[in-house]
């Protein structure tokens, strides 16, 4: 009996050329390059989807990290259309992550009965702190809070030499960290150190973690931090810089980066490709958003940024 090729999965069929080349590539390390309304999501939607019913690989040993919940919810409702009825990986948000693995590990962490506090409770916190030390009246709480959030998502020593803060910064930032730890409290900036810290202490934990997972996959990776990057680097690394699972994903458009202000570094797109030796390139150029005179003013700004990857090519229309 002749042998029967299996039809491809639909969602392998909705995929231009680029787009499957990267959906389908083999294992290791990779690095998409996707202009916008070039159809990231689609992407990375598409590589899961691959993961899961090509390499049958079980939903328990994929992550895929992305910057919002409203994203995070979007891929999980196309992984449904591609695959339906197939039990789904965790798709979220760093934050909501990195909770996750808090919770499992607590009787790690300095106190295991801790709680989350939003912006409000923040700045209700730094105001008190602000007044007890006389210098409410120089900077407002948010402005406070903002220099505070600013400072914990850069790595020590690498904050920018032009980033403002005030003379008394460091007293505040201490009290505030003070009073957080005496509430058994973390904020969202806490949970994304705290969680390196915890991988990067703890060898069993990171051993565990990775024996568990093995596809990694960052959507949006533009708008990563260097704590974000180092997060990366911790759980898929081992202790000697070498690829430690199956695969890591990233997408993202190093033009298009909009988080800089807390943060987050275009930059981590070419760090990515120096800390994961191999990394396999693909570049995705076709724009299904916006017509040709548009993109090629956008070309024309955009080949002015500074620490742009040489291999990107223009954006394209179809």
């Amino acid at each position: 009996m002749e042998h029967q090729t299996q039809t491809p999965p639909s969602f392998l069929d909705q995929l231009n050329d680029a787009q499957r080349t990267a959906v389908t590539a083999p294992l290791g390390v990779q690095l998409v390059i996707a202009g916008a309304g070039s159809g990231k999501t689609r992407v990375i939607t598409s590589r899961i989807a691959y993961l899961l019913h090509e390499h049958q690989v079980p939903p328990q040993a994929i992550i895929a990290l992305t910057f919002t919940n409203k994203a995070g919810n979007e891929m999980k409702e196309r992984i449904k259309r591609y695959l339906p009825g197939t039990h789904l990986p965790f798709v979220g948000t760093f934050h909501s992550y990195c909770v996750r693995l808090l919770r499992q590990y607590a009787p790690l962490l300095p106190f295991q009965d801790f709680t989350i506090i939003d912006s409000d409770d923040q700045r209700a916190m730094l105001k008190k702190i602000m007044s007890a030390h006389g210098v409410e009246k120089q900077v407002t709480p948010s402005k406070m809070l903002g220099m505070i959030s600013f400072d914990k998502n850069h790595l020590p020593g690498q904050k920018p030499e032009n980033s403002y803060t005030v003379p008394f910064f460091e007293e505040v930032r201490a009290a505030y960290e003070k009073e957080k730890a005496q509430s058994h409290a973390y904020d969202f900036d806490d949970l994304l150190l705290v969680t390196l810290d915890l991988i990067t202490k703890n060898p069993s934990v990171k051993n565990a973690w990775q024996e568990r997972v093995r596809h990694l996959l960052v959507d949006e990776y533009q708008d990563t931090n260097q704590i974000q990057h180092a997060l990366l680097k911790a759980f898929a690394l081992d202790d000697k810089g070498k690829l430690a699972l199956d695969s890591v994903c990233a997408v993202g458009d190093q033009d298009q980066s909009i988080y800089s202000w807390r943060g987050a570094t275009v930059d981590n797109i070419v760090y990515f490709q120096k800390d994961f030796k191999g990394t396999k390139q693909v570049k995705i150029e076709q724009n299904y958003r916006s017509k040709q005179p548009i993109l090629a003013v956008a070309n024309h700004v955009i080949g002015h940024n500074k620490n742009r990857n040489e291999n990107r090519e223009k954006i394209k229309c179809i």
